[in-house]
């Protein structure tokens, strides 16, 4: 899940591909590492504190864990900033904001039943429509260049 949402490594443009020799180049993308590692420890931790809640037995153990879910929640918005801070968004950039929300409903969820969920829900189904409609979008521009070359 979390290799679709990140950044993936700019292609090289038309010009710098002529003026060196080509090499074998793979049809995969990379993904651009500074965005895959931050959120992959996040993801791991967020696992782990989710396996660790379901063997909670008392209090003082709820309250380290709503304890380390904050410390989660601080460093998957600290992650984000980085990304929201860009002018404009790349539907790269859009996955990762829905993997951002995603997150933070898993984190905000954990151990704490409040009404806080609805508005992050809200801001899920924002994103995955916006992200539908670029998608559209695209294919339809695909289609388009597709078209011309025949």
């Amino acid at each position: 899940m979390l290799a679709a949402p990140c950044k993936f490594t700019e292609q090289p443009t038309a010009e710098v591909a002529m003026m060196t020799p080509p090499a074998e180049v793979s049809a995969d993308r990379k993904i651009a590492p500074n965005r895959r590692t931050g959120i992959r420890r996040i993801e791991d931790s967020a696992i782990q504190l989710l396996d660790n809640v379901s063997f909670v037995k008392s209090e003082r153990e709820a309250r380290q864990l709503l304890e380390e879910r904050q410390r989660l929640h601080d460093l998957l918005e600290e992650w984000y900033n980085g990304i929201e801070a860009e002018e404009t968004r790349s539907v790269n950039d859009l996955f990762l904001t829905l993997l951002h929300y995603i997150l933070r409903v898993v984190l905000l969820g954990t151990l704490d039943y409040g009404g806080r969920l609805e508005a992050e829900n809200e801001k899920i189904q924002a994103v995955a429509n916006e992200i539908n409609e670029r998608l559209k979008d695209y294919d339809m521009r695909k289609g388009i260049e597709s078209g011309r070359h025949e």
